[in-house]
């Protein structure tokens, strides 16, 4: 009952009813993928996501049902780096890779160089199974001990793995979403259009539309 008026909603905002067609069953689940002018990550309802992994002493809100998972350069994510001197820096060398957690009502990334004009969501319906692939994969991209809060509604962890300009956010978004077998073909690269067109391209297969 929880899934299928929101899977009614989510599914106009991706574009079924423009293309005619929806997946032909309500799933277990939802997995929600966003991308914009700079910026990529995962949403997914809060009650999937393991409680260890949230913000310390979160309390329920009414309406914050969603956990955005994304990936980026410690500094960034901590609001120590935000200027073109560092952007260049990132560009020349590795930085110290992050994942942040976010308790949210719904989404809009307001850091960096986002644009959110061109900021759009895919919904992708998926099992237990696949939800559960998922969160395998953001355990191996998770460092073995916590990183802190950054807000009341926020926290990050340190990550297993670098950030450089191969391995990126979009990189993360895209082995996430492999786990759950949403797979966006060759391996997108920094420029937001080629994210775009592999999860256009993983959204129309998974929900059989030309």
């Amino acid at each position: 009952m929880r899934i299928a008026p929101i899977l009614v909603a989510v599914c106009l905002l991706a574009g079924c009813a423009a293309h005619g067609a929806c997946a032909p069953a309500v799933p277990d689940e939802l997995i929600v993928a966003f991308a914009d002018g700079f910026h990529s990550g995962v949403l997914l309802p809060r009650d999937l996501v393991p409680s260890r992994l949230l913000p310390h002493g979160w309390v329920d809100q009414q309406g914050w049902n969603w956990v955005v998972v994304h990936f980026g350069e410690r500094r960034w994510i901590l609001g120590e780096a935000d200027s073109c001197v560092d952007a260049v820096r990132l560009a020349l060398l590795t930085g110290e890779g992050g994942v942040q957690i976010d308790v949210v009502p719904w989404w809009m990334h307001d850091r960096g160089a986002t644009d959110t004009v061109h900021e759009r969501v895919w919904v992708f319906p998926a099992s237990h199974a696949e939800v559960a692939g998922l969160l395998a994969r953001l355990s191996a991209w998770l460092g073995p001990s916590g990183g802190g809060q950054i807000g009341p509604a926020t926290c990050w962890w340190p990550s297993s793995r670098a950030w450089t300009l191969a391995r990126n956010c979009h990189d993360f978004t895209a082995d996430l979403l492999a786990g759950a077998g949403i797979r966006l073909g060759r391996r997108p690269i920094e420029m937001a259009g080629a994210m775009h067109a592999a999860l256009d391209r993983a959204w129309r297969e998974r929900m059989g539309v030309r």
